[in-house]
């Protein structure tokens, strides 16, 4: 199997998946997040608290305590919840500021204006995107194999 390009970080993954996992109950436990969603307890920690200081979530302490979401998952969207956990992406390096390419001498890289494009229509995308939907898509894509699932029986 072959490596390939990663531009959403596996913390960003586990950040998508926490908020996510937050959108179903009204509150949870780091110990009920990493068994729900497989995340590995010291990333959980981390990942939370940067959620916490985007203020996407509320840790909530006490016995009774866990964590909970600040705002509805329907104004909470991809790219916030991506930046909580960091504050620089790029589809390329080149993208980064003050990056200097040894192949654009006359800042004519035809391959750094499309790089830009996509990453700015990627960004798009990713901020139009609220939580609500992602997890209406995760229901519906659950739903539709339930479905197909019945249909082959029949």
């Amino acid at each position: 199997m072959g490596r390939g390009i990663m531009f959403i970080t596996k913390e960003q993954d586990y950040a998508v998946r926490t908020i996510c996992a937050l959108f179903h109950m009204n509150m949870m436990t780091v110990k009920e997040i990493c068994d729900k969603e497989k995340i590995p307890v010291n990333y959980a920690y981390k990942i939370l608290k940067k959620l916490e200081n985007a203020e996407l979530v509320e840790g909530i302490k006490g016995s009774k305590g866990g964590y909970v979401l600040v705002k509805k998952p329907t104004n909470i969207s991809l790219l916030d919840v991506l930046f909580a956990t960091t504050k620089d992406m790029y589809i390329n390096k080149c993208l980064k500021p003050g990056f200097v390419c040894e192949n654009n001498k006359d800042n004519r890289c035809l391959f750094q204006e499309m790089f830009n494009q996509i990453q700015s229509e990627v960004l798009h995308a990713f901020k139009e995107k609220t939580i609500a939907e992602c997890v209406g898509c995760e229901v519906f894509s659950k739903r539709k194999q339930q479905d197909n699932g019945k249909q082959a029986a029949n």
